[in-house]
């Protein structure tokens, strides 16, 4: 399943994410200025977690020798769907990576997404082996 290739893959960045926050001089009750044109908290955890869906599926077709979708459509697909330019999307992710507490929990939340979207595509699957199981 490709939730579950990417539980792994969501860990490590949260990982990476976390000690890149280790060095920080800026406390942690102290929240930075954000600027107007940030993307709110709850619209990036979303996004993040699509782009970390598209990028396990793009790697599962690259395995699978599926050479017809360039990571660039994945991405194009991604921006359409939150309505958001690829220019907007880099400067959100660069003000969020210089603030790496602000990262962490928004790293945090896409893991715990990613973990009920497994849970929900085990369950799915689950079901659907019964249903199979019943009827032979």
């Amino acid at each position: 399943m490709i939730v579950s290739r990417l539980s792994p893959l969501a860990a490590g960045l949260m990982l990476l994410s976390a000690l890149l926050g280790l060095p920080g001089c800026r406390s942690q009750a102290e929240e930075p200025a954000r600027p107007a044109w940030l993307l709110p908290e709850d619209s990036m955890v979303m996004i993040l977690t699509d782009v970390h869906l598209a990028e396990g599926a793009r790697s599962g077709t690259r395995v699978l020798g599926d050479s017809l979708h360039r990571p660039s459509d994945y991405y194009k697909k991604l921006y359409e769907k939150y309505g958001i330019e690829a220019a907007r999307y880099d400067s959100v992710f660069s003000w969020y990576s210089a603030h790496a507490p602000l990262m962490n929990k928004l790293y945090a939340r896409v893991l715990e997404r990613l973990n009920r979207l497994e849970a929900q595509q085990q369950a799915q699957g689950q079901k659907s082996s019964k249903a199979k199981d019943q009827e032979e």
